[in-house]
C-alpha cells in the first residue's frame, strides 16, 4: 500500500522575503471561501477581516499546495498583506487582499506533461469497480521497481547528497526537495486520495480496512488501481526520467484498460 505521505526533508537554502515578488499563485477549488467562486481576472478578493484565515500567495508554482481536484489556478498581486507572516525563508506570503491578474491552466502544476495527468486525475472521479479489477490484473511484475528507479532518478538530478538515494521508493507518494515534492507536483498524492474517495463512493466499506495504527487502507481491486494510475502517472508526467521500455511497462494497464489519455506525451 502506498503510502499517503513519505516526506523526507532536504535541506534548501532560505529565501529572503526582500528577494520575493509582491504577487505570485493560488489555486481555488470547489470547497474554497465563497469569495473566491467564480472570480475573474481583474476582481479584487478581500478578507472580511485582518484575522485568518488568510489568503496564502505562493511564490513559485512549486510551492502551491493541491491537495483537492480540480481547481483554478490563479495569478494575483498582494494589495495588502497580513500583520502576521511566516518565517521569512517561506515561500508564500499571507495577504488580506489580492487582485486577480491572470488565469492559468491547472494541469501546469504538474510540470511540462500536465495536460496528461489532469486527464488522468479527471477519470479518477468515473472509474468503476470493473475497472479498478481491470487495472489492478493488469499490472506488471516489474512496475514497482521501475516506479523507485523513477523516483531514484529524479533525486539524483536534484539532490545528489540526498540520503534517500539508495533507499527503496515503491510506495513513496512525496519527497520533499526545496520545495518540489515529486517530478510531478502533487499530482501522486492525488492520485492515492482521488482513488480512495471514489473507491468508497462505489464499493462503501469495502473498499477500505483499519490497520493496527488506525491508519486507512484501500483494498482491493482499488489499491491495486491505485498502484495502475500511480505508474501511468509517474510514466507520463516525467518520461525522461524512465527509458522508453520501462514506460511502457508503467503505461501497461492504463492504456489496456482505460486507453491512452490524450494530451501532450
Amino acid at each position: 500500500m502506498f503510502e499517503r505521505i513519505k516526506n523526507l526533508l532536504q535541506p534548501t537554502i532560505p529565501k529572503s522575503k526582500s528577494q520575493i515578488g509582491s504577487d505570485g499563485f493560488v489555486f481555488v477549488t470547489e470547497t474554497e471561501a465563497i469569495a473566491w467562486q467564480g472570480v475573474s481576472v481583474g476582481a479584487t478578493v478581500r478578507n472580511a477581516n485582518a484575522g485568518p484565515p488568510w489568503i496564502v500567495v505562493n511564490h513559485s508554482l512549486a510551492a502551491v499546495l493541491v491537495s483537492r481536484w480540480p481547481g483554478r489556478l490563479l495569478r494575483v498581486a498582494i494589495l495588502e498583506k497580513a500583520k502576521e507572516q511566516p518565517l521569512p525563508y517561506a515561500n508564500y506570503t499571507r495577504a488580506v487582499a489580492a487582485l486577480v491578474v491572470e488565469e492559468l491552466p491547472a494541469r501546469s502544476l504538474f510540470g511540462e506533461h500536465g495536460a496528461t495527468l489532469a486527464v488522468i486525475l479527471d477519470r479518477i472521479s468515473t472509474l468503476t469497480l470493473a475497472e479498478a479489477l481491470a487495472l489492478s490484473a493488469a499490472l506488471q511484475p516489474l512496475s514497482q521497481a521501475i516506479y523507485s528507479t523513477a523516483w531514484k532518478n529524479w533525486l539524483a538530478s536534484t539532490d545528489r547528497n540526498s540520503d534517500c538515494l539508495d533507499d527503496n521508493q515503491e510506495d513513496t507518494l512525496q519527497i520533499r526537495v526545496g520545495n518540489e515534492v515529486s517530478p510531478v507536483g502533487y499530482a501522486l498524492s492525488l492520485v492515492s486520495s482521488m482513488v480512495l474517495n471514489q473507491g468508497r463512493a462505489v464499493s462503501g466499506p469495502a473498499a477500505i480496512a483499519i490497520d493496527v495504527e488506525g491508519e486507512v487502507e484501500l483494498q482491493a481491486p482499488w489499491s491495486g488501481a491505485t498502484s495502475a494510475l500511480l505508474y501511468a502517472a509517474m510514466a507520463y508526467g516525467a518520461p525522461g526520467l524512465l527509458t522508453l521500455q520501462q514506460a511502457a511497462v508503467l503505461k501497461f494497464p492504463w492504456e489496456t484498460v482505460i486507453r491512452a489519455p490524450t494530451g501532450p506525451c
